[in-house]
């Protein structure tokens, strides 16, 4: 199983400032919020900027802290990993409970399965026996304070995994519905932060070499105005242009293979120029088409707001990220998905199957029928255009590079 050879998000330790110990006031959460998510996006372009936005995020939600970070398998390396609140003593016994953290998570019945942006949270998601007799909890978080946690898978790729987690200290109880539905609001912008920043892998864009930065990129990056006029287009993304392939430029527009993709990029671009708290998972992986079984998908980041993102090029209010199938660290099933229309369960049942689990395996999770899985596999294969299931993985494997085998010693 892919996940449990990650070091999941953690639990935190005790407050790390007053605010996150303090009601909030009358400052209106609506505000704070939209500045929170403006923080976000800052942090996809400068990771400098991470620590600010997770205090304000663990504020929000009064935590006591919270951790970020996106770790590549097989192999454990993180390439992004970002902590508030946590005394370097806890940070340091924080690896020693990996295997206790794994099986908690072993505990939840759908954590493979669950959908990216819904939180687990573990005074409810794990049996409370469980959760207390844990030496995690028993040795590492209580010790603390922390009574709960609240854990947002935003990555599970094959070779990508991402996950943001804040903990809840016992003077604020245990975590309520008021937090779900903020983590909820949040994890889509979190998942477009932590994919874009994953894409451009680069330490930080400064406005002045911007040009110049972005057209050492492999990944194709398409600067734009709230009607998706084209501002600046770099290396990548020209040779795109060049061939009409997967985007084009139609008198100075931006412009997918075919009309109603084209209509859903240009509305996420709107949205994300006048609006951006508001865009949600609009432009998050959208596909732009399937040529010769190669996917290829489009990001859209909001750049009109925040401290950093209005200062990197005149006029732009939007960038575009297009990524290949080689260049797809993160959400790569989810664009298979996209590209063969596969329904949700059907994309949860490709997804047991790439993991290395069976029929019977998939059944369990999604809750189903075994005889109700077949059915769906059946519905894979038909629109895949594949005969028997080691043909799907074969495609898979190939559309999204590097896929983790289970029984991979690795």
């Amino acid at each position: 199983m892919i996940l449990a050879s990650f070091r999941p998000g953690p639990v935190f330790e005790k407050g790390a400032s007053a605010a996150a110990m303090q009601t909030t006031g009358g400052q209106d959460r609506e505000t704070r919020l939209s500045h929170l998510i403006g923080a976000i996006y800052d942090s996809a372009l400068d990771p400098a900027r991470w620590e600010s936005a997770l205090a304000a995020m663990r504020d929000l939600l009064d935590c006591a802290n919270a951790v970020l970070y996106i770790a590549e398998i097989p192999g454990n390396r993180y390439r992004l990993e970002r902590m508030v609140g946590i005394e370097p003593h806890w940070a340091e016994r924080l690896d020693r409970h990996g295997p206790d953290i794994a099986e908690l998570h072993s505990g939840i019945a759908d954590f493979l399965t669950r959908p990216l942006d819904e939180p687990f949270v573990c005074s409810r998601d794990v049996a409370e026996g469980r959760w207390r007799s844990n030496r995690y909890y028993r040795n590492w978080a209580r010790p603390q304070g922390i009574i709960d946690v609240i854990d947002t898978i935003l990555v599970r790729g094959p070779t990508r995994v991402a996950s943001c987690a804040l903990g809840r200290h016992d003077g604020f109880g245990l975590i309520g519905e008021r937090e779900i539905r903020l983590a909820r609001l949040i994890a889509p912008h979190l998942r477009r932060a932590v994919i874009i920043s994953d894409l451009i892998d680069i330490k930080r864009l400064e406005a002045s070499t911007l040009r110049d930065t972005l057209d050492v990129l492999s990944v194709g990056i398409v600067l734009v105005t709230e009607d998706a006029r084209i501002v600046h287009a770099n290396r990548a993304a020209g040779r795109m242009f060049d061939d009409a392939v997967p985007i084009s430029s139609v008198d100075g527009r931006l412009h997918a293979a075919d009309a109603p993709v084209t209509a859903k990029l240009w509305q996420a671009i709107g949205v994300a120029a006048r609006e951006e708290a508001r865009l949600g998972a609009a432009g998050l992986g959208l596909s732009l088409g399937q040529s010769d079984r190669t996917c290829t998908t489009a990001h859209v980041l909001p750049l009109a707001n925040g401290n950093t993102r209005p200062h990197l090029l005149a006029n732009a209010e939007a960038a575009v990220f297009i990524a290949s199938d080689t260049a797809l660290p993160v959400s790569g099933l989810e664009a298979v998905a996209d590209v063969f229309g596969l329904t949700p369960t059907e994309a949860r049942v490709l997804e047991c199957l790439v993991q290395g689990g069976t029929i019977a395996d998939s059944a369990r999770a999604l809750g189903i029928a075994t005889t109700t899985t077949k059915t769906h596999l059946s519905r894979i294969l038909s629109k895949t255009r594949s005969r028997r299931r080691p043909d799907l993985l074969a495609l898979v494997h190939k559309l999204v590079p590097a896929v983790y085998q289970p029984d991979d010693p690795a």
